[in-house]
């Protein structure tokens, strides 16, 4: 699966809607309709839908003709298209992949702070490590000379 930003996944699904709407969708009903989304996608320059293009094709929701770099034309597989419309289109998978990025995101915070005690927690032990190893040494040699008393 693809990464998409909002506004990707907004304007696939409606080539994906007009396409089905149609029948096939080509530059000339894009550029159409563009007047719709080209202010509220400011990223999408008109004519520059390769990425798109790849992309439903990627998907396999649709056949790509391109005629040259400017003209295309999609056809939609039906069946397909339809299903994954209903199912949330490309919203759904950004909705999905947002999550998912969260997730991450989350996961990557609580190592950090674990990280951050794991430091605090062996500064400390190292501070604290010769005072530690002096008692010990002081409990050992008063336990050998108990040790040796009893026997004497």
């Amino acid at each position: 699966m693809r990464e998409f930003t909002e506004n990707e996944s907004k304007l696939l699904d409606h080539i994906l809607t007009l396409a089905l709407k149609n029948g096939f969708v080509n530059d000339d009903l894009l550029l159409e309709s563009a007047d719709n989304f080209i202010d509220l996608f400011p990223e999408v320059k008109s004519g520059d839908y390769s990425y798109y293009l790849s992309t439903i094709n990627y998907e396999g929701l649709g056949e790509v003709h391109r005629y040259n770099a400017n003209h295309f034309r999609i056809e939609p597989i039906a069946e397909e298209t339809e299903r994954f419309i209903k199912n949330g289109g490309f919203r759904k998978q950004f909705d999905l992949q947002k999550g998912k990025n969260k997730k991450h995101e989350e996961v990557e915070n609580l190592t950090f702070e674990k990280l951050k005690y794991d430091v605090k927690n062996s500064k400390r032990m190292s501070k604290t490590y010769w005072w530690t190893f002096s008692f010990a040494l002081i409990a050992l040699l008063i336990s050998i000379y108990n040790f040796i008393k009893g026997f004497l």
